[in-house]
């Protein structure tokens, strides 16, 4: 876009090495983030659905919304901000390549932006439409509101999620329609997929870890409402965390041959064993019906992102090397010229005779003495000597004991020279 194209400089090697570490934070804040976002919204608006005026649904609906979106800074600081900082990263990372990526990540960006606001409206009907009925409180928030929030955070999540993995295929960067190729791939279809069942995972290990990590174990006096929690977390979450190997091993597959590397290799099969250990986790919580290793899923998760993250950064890193090489080599270029604009700006403002009219004139004549001496009688002194000449100018001292010492004018050394060398050159005429 035209205003990032004004603002946006070729990087040296060093500023693009640290603008891909900046990416790599930027996502692992706003991926898990829109991971639970996504998740949670989901599963409040399907309990709506689905729960018949059921009081647990209900009370679990609006308590997945109260979870997750405790206030608007958190939408700001974990979503808004790191989107921006992702469109800024990639601006400069992908300098020179199709505007229609930074095009994209806006769409995606304003999509969060109205889902965002959807959702907290969707949150704010529950008090609204509230009723009791025998002593509790049934909640009947806007369903339309709740589908819509769902609908505009998956299209920002599927095309943010559709471009970082369109940016490291190289080879589709110069074809026509960018985001028809980004939106109809089978690459960001099948990492969406994955995207979900992770999401749902993910809700379901922070949910558990809220409402139980105070709790001794799951069989000690388990409310009603606890043990539809627990019930509900549980089986969502073992049959994605299932799901989850199968789908990241046909993502894994997809990517370009030209992004593979050994250390893809090497964080791809860490990933592939966390997840099995995810799996593990959640089915022996199921079984054994207790659920105190909520804590340590909730830590695999964070690890799983971190990886999952890495392992794009590091094929991207692999198949845009040629285009990073050709951004230094710009860098240098466009270094070079800006270093002669300003060696040829400086030579300009730099005029010995206008340092002269401006603060020599006033005490100094070429033959005539006025507070100084003429100079037709102490520059013959300096002939051949102009860097004596110089350092004069620069570091006044008293010569002769019937004249003042010449004030120091806080000239520069650029300066200094370019007054000696015009009354020398004046003398000598």
């Amino acid at each position: 876009m035209d205003i990032f194209n004004k603002i946006v400089y070729p990087q040296s090697a060093e500023h693009l090495i640290l603008l891909k570490y900046l990416l790599f934070l930027t996502l692992l804040v706003l991926l898990p983030y829109l991971s639970v976002l996504l998740g949670s919204t989901i599963f409040s608006v399907t309990n709506i659905i689905t729960g018949n005026k059921n009081k647990l649904k209900n009370k679990f609906a609006k308590d997945l919304i109260d979870i997750f979106t405790p206030n608007k800074v958190m939408a700001i600081s974990l979503g808004i901000v790191p989107f921006i900082s992702i469109i800024l990263c990639l601006e400069q990372l992908l300098f020179g390549v199709s505007s229609h990526i930074t095009s994209g990540l806006i769409i995606s960006l304003s999509t969060f932006v109205i889902g965002v606001i959807t959702l907290y409206l969707y949150k704010y009907s529950f008090g609204r439409n509230e009723t009791t009925i025998e002593n509790e409180i049934n909640y009947n928030p806007s369903i339309i509101l709740g589908v819509l929030a769902i609908v505009f955070i998956l299209f920002s999540t599927y095309l943010l999620l559709g471009i970082l993995q369109f940016i490291i295929d190289t080879r589709l960067w110069n074809a026509e329609g960018v985001l028809i190729n980004v939106l109809f791939s089978s690459t960001t279809f099948l990492y969406f997929l994955f995207f979900i069942s992770i999401s749902f995972v993910s809700t379901s290990t922070v949910i558990l870890y809220k409402h139980f990590k105070n709790s001794k174990g799951a069989n000690n006096d388990l409310t009603e409402y606890s043990a539809f929690i627990k019930n509900f977390s549980l089986k969502t979450g073992l049959l994605f965390a299932f799901m989850q190997p199968l789908l990241f091993v046909l993502v894994f597959i997809s990517y370009p041959d030209n992004s593979l590397s050994f250390i893809y290799f090497i964080v791809g099969t860490v990933v592939l064993l966390l997840m099995l250990l995810l799996s593990i986790l959640f089915y022996d919580m199921k079984r054994s019906e207790n659920i105190n290793l909520s804590g340590q899923s909730v830590f695999v998760i964070l690890l799983l992102f971190s990886l999952i993250i890495a392992k794009d950064i590091f094929a991207f890193d692999t198949s845009t090397k040629v285009h990073f090489l050709k951004l230094d080599h710009s860098y240098l270029l466009h270094k070079k010229e800006l270093l002669k604009k300003y060696e040829s700006a400086e030579k300009a403002t730099v005029s010995g005779e206008s340092i002269f009219n401006n603060k020599c004139s006033a005490c100094h004549r070429f033959d005539t003495r006025l507070v100084g001496p003429a100079y037709n009688k102490v520059l013959p002194k300096y002939e051949g000597k102009e860097n004596e000449l110089i350092d004069f100018i620069l570091h006044p001292r008293k010569i002769n004991p019937k004249l003042p010492i010449m004030p120091a004018q806080g000239l520069k050394p650029k300066e200094a020279e370019a007054i000696a060398k015009y009354i020398m050159s004046k003398y000598k005429k």
